[in-house]
């Protein structure tokens, strides 16, 4: 059993709880980046279809383009719904910042 990647990685997922202590709407925002991100990131070979077929393939027919904008529509509903604030009403120290550092990085990444 590899004990030291067990441990490795229960110290480090209990830093990270620590974060939610701190500011839980921060913790929020800094969740549910990768999940929007890894999202999206699926959508770049389904909208450009430039990848290599697999066992699973369903052609360029009209199943495998429904089954497309389904994925790609699913994709963009959650980067909207993650963006959104937890809490109602939104002020300034509840608001969900995953818009904002999301098009931070888009705008430094050049």
């Amino acid at each position: 059993m590899p004990l030291r990647a067990i441990w490795l990685a229960t110290v480090v997922s209990m830093l990270l709880g620590l974060l939610d202590l701190a500011s839980p709407i921060e913790a929020n925002a800094i969740f549910a980046i990768p999940v929007m991100v890894l999202d999206l990131s699926y959508m770049i070979p389904i909208y450009l279809f430039q990848f290599t077929p697999g066992p699973f393939y369903m052609g360029p027919g009209v199943i495998g383009w429904v089954v497309n904008i389904v994925c790609i529509s699913w994709a963009l509903f959650i980067s909207v719904i993650f963006s959104l604030p937890t809490t109602l009403p939104d002020t300034w120290e509840n608001m969900n910042y995953v818009s904002v550092i999301t098009i931070g990085v888009i705008i430094l990444s050049g």
